[in-house]
């Protein structure tokens, strides 16, 4: 009897072990969507400014009139590159503010891609070259309302970003 006893002390100390240890192993971090958005925004939306500043820089001589635009332009986007990537690394280091921080880079693209509509009529752009610049920003405008939408949508609804952050 007392043999008895010991073993079924021993299997049920046996059976909780792996289960205490599973969650004292347990790491949250950044995945699935979040992970892609990441990325998106420390990585990928930074090398496609950098590459925007490179082409003002080697901009061809026969557009050389639109040179302050494109700095202008270029430089807003360098802005936006680091701050972006700024807040790709807080989301990565788990900080909970940086959900509230993703929310501001959303707000803060949007109102750029508005306010690059009107760029070329405040710093006297030909108006040659007008009516191509104000085609490119609207469709540079809707592109980023959908991202904007889309990311809004998924910062407010997703478990995920919930559990992650401790939002609950």
């Amino acid at each position: 009897m007392v043999e008895e006893n010991n073993v079924n002390e021993a299997t049920v100390e046996q059976e909780q072990i792996p289960y205490t240890s599973k969650f004292i192993n347990y790491k949250i971090k950044v995945g699935g969507w979040l992970l892609v958005f990441c990325i998106g925004i420390t990585i990928v939306s930074p090398i496609f400014y950098l590459k925007n500043i490179y082409d003002v820089i080697t901009l061809p001589d026969y557009l050389s009139e639109l040179r302050n635009y494109f700095m202008v332009d270029g430089f807003v986007g360098l802005a936006l590159a680091f701050y972006s990537f700024y807040v790709g690394f807080r989301l990565f280091k788990l900080n909970p503010k940086a959900v509230n921080e993703v929310k501001l880079l959303l707000s803060v693209m949007l109102a750029v891609a508005v306010i690059s509509l009107f760029i070329p009529y405040i710093m006297g752009v030909q108006d040659i070259h007008k009516e191509t610049i104000l085609k490119e920003g609207i469709i540079d405008l809707i592109r980023k309302g959908i991202f904007v939408l889309i990311w809004s949508l998924y910062f407010a609804k997703s478990r995920r970003v919930k559990q992650t952050y401790n939002l609950e």
